[in-house]
């Protein structure tokens, strides 16, 4: 479903000649993304939009005594930066909300360093909730109640990891959660791990099988959801990120921060409201509001069809946990996929193993065959192992594919170790898919992931090196000019919003990133060096890098 915000209505916005630009950008490498890629010198913004791109000569004609002039000095500007699979507001609860697991905590024992400091200041009885453990740790192991119990006897914990799907808790939430030897075992979608008798050790794979003892935690509120959105603009502005797609927004609470931060938005997001099961799509259904406001618009629906790397569901067996379990039976994936298409807007869903994959585009085929409809534009998030014929039925049905190319960097003798040389091989296959016209959205998924900031994304897209140096299937590497793609335009035409932002052409959106160096012209490692050093959206500077030679004056000099 498209954009709130008609491409007719800013196109056709012309300004009666003469006009003055509110914005120029010029002296500079403008690099459009638009369809010949073409780099232009200037660009002048009129009412947050951009009035017109060509030459230093052509764009000063646009400036006025008011006109804010920003001399780029010969640096690069680009459309702004389109996360298209960020959790912004998971970003801030991590620091506001619970207490902060990512490193430099990297042991079991700094946990519980970190566990026992909270309980000293937490009344008893109360809960404990902590995020972001890796699943790296130093003893080789993940938290379970036999290390929690020693330094929280006096309060229920539960500790999320980095990624989000597997929980660690102590024996008081096990207990009041009623979690022991006799409990059932989720039928479908997650794991209680347990002893040899049974008995649950506090560690728990996937969202079904860690919701048992979430779903007790008290709520947080919709003010406090948006104190976390405040919290978390600054970071990702500074790093060039103008618009970004909420890949998982769970519970009401949540979304109603997003519904009513709107005007006060510092970022354009489109919204994806996620369903655990068949019993959440009803709900969400008949409860959820679509909703487009100014700066944040609800854009679709979110399912998981399976777990992570080690618990993929997979035909044949892998390195990890389990390759049998799939959060959904097909028949119910089937009804929830075509519930949520009737509504008329996107269905994103995270799949991983090839199993998920092809189940998954099962369903969507039977909804898009029992309700068509035109160009309903589905999504497929992580595509980690597909299988050639998958890739096909993807070309085939229009289905995008959202993509986390920094996988390679941080996981790809993981991913061999796990799934062998021949399936990891289909590990990021961005070469193919673009080869095959599917379009293809890179992004980041932080903070799930170690990093938010945009260089990484595209360095791994265009080297497809590790962390330790190693070349990871290099023939499926993409050029800089279309990883930028993948990361503008194609991140806008992911939620419907290519007509209006994603490029620098006349009539879109005055969303730039200026960039310490042209990244066109340098070789693929000093990506990693490349600094947003200014970020403008709708026409309006919103972070500027101390130190930076960019020039801001008014009017004629």
């Amino acid at each position: 479903m498209t954009s709130a915000i008609s491409a007719q209505v800013l196109k056709s916005r012309t300004f009666q000649e003469p006009w003055d630009a509110d914005m120029v950008l010029v002296n500079g490498d403008i690099l459009t993304v638009d369809s010949t890629d073409s780099v232009q010198e200037a660009v002048a913004v009129k009412d947050g939009i951009i009035g017109e791109v060509g030459t230093n000569d052509e764009i000063s004609e646009r400036i006025g005594r008011s006109t804010e002039v920003v001399d780029l000095k010969g640096k690069a500007a680009t459309p702004g930066i389109i996360d298209s699979h960020l959790h912004l507001m998971i970003y801030g609860e991590q620091d506001l909300l619970y207490v902060n697991l990512r490193p430099p905590v990297t042991s079991i024992r700094d946990i519980q360093q970190v566990v026992k400091e909270a309980a000293s200041k937490t009344p008893k009885g109360e809960w404990i909730e902590g995020y972001g453990y890796i699943m790296n740790l130093e003893e080789g192991k993940l938290p379970e109640k036999y290390e929690l119990d020693p330094v929280s006897p006096d309060n229920p914990v539960f500790l999320t990891s980095m990624d989000g799907h597997y929980g660690s808790c102590n024996q008081y939430a096990l207990d009041e959660a009623g979690i022991d030897a006799n409990f059932p075992d989720p039928p479908t979608g997650g794991v209680i791990v347990r002893d040899k008798n049974r008995n649950p050790t506090g560690l728990f794979y996937n969202h079904i099988a860690m919701n048992l003892v979430r779903r007790l935690i008290p709520k947080h509120t919709t003010e406090e959801y948006k104190k976390c959105l405040f919290y978390a603009y600054e970071d990702h502005i500074a790093a060039g990120i103008t618009s970004y797609h909420a890949a998982l927004v769970a519970g009401e609470e949540r979304y109603n921060a997003y519904k009513e931060i709107d005007l006060q938005s510092e970022m354009r997001a489109s919204i994806y409201y996620m369903s655990e099961t068949l019993k959440d799509v009803d709900h969400a259904v008949n409860t959820i509001k679509p909703f487009s406001g100014k700066m944040v618009r609800f854009a679709g629906w979110k399912l998981q069809t399976d777990g992570t790397f080690l618990t993929a569901y997979t035909y044949n067996p892998h390195n990890g946990v389990t390759h049998t379990m799939a959060n959904w039976t097909s028949k119910n994936l089937k009804e929830g996929i075509l519930q949520l298409h009737k509504t008329g807007y996107q269905v994103k869903v995270h799949v991983v193993g090839d199993k998920a994959i092809d189940m998954t585009l099962d369903a969507i085929e039977y909804a898009v065959k029992s309700a068509p409809r035109k160009d309903p534009r589905h999504r497929l998030e992580h595509l980690i192992i597909p299988t050639d014929d998958a890739l096909k039925r993807i070309a085939q049905n229009n289905i995008v594919v959202s993509y986390q190319p920094a996988m390679i960097y941080f996981g790809g003798e993981e991913a061999i170790n796990l799934y062998g040389e021949e399936r990891a091989q289909r590990f990021v296959r961005l070469r193919t898919l673009l080869d095959m016209g599917v379009t293809v959205c890179i992004n980041t998924d932080s903070p799930t992931s170690k990093t938010y900031k945009p260089q990484l994304t595209l360095y791994s897209a265009v080297t497809r090196k590790t962390l330790r140096g190693m070349d990871f299937f290099p023939k499926e590497k993409i050029s800089i000019q279309e990883a930028l793609r993948c990361y503008t335009i194609n991140g806008a035409y992911a939620s419907f919003e290519d007509d209006i932002k994603g490029s620098i052409e006349k009539g879109k959106l005055a969303d730039f990133v200026i960039w310490s160096h042209n990244m066109y012209k340098i070789r693929p490692e000093r990506l990693l060096r490349m600094e947003a050093e200014m970020t403008i959206i709708g026409g309006v500077i919103k972070y500027r890098k101390d130190g930076t030679r960019i020039t801001v004056h008014k009017g004629t000099q």
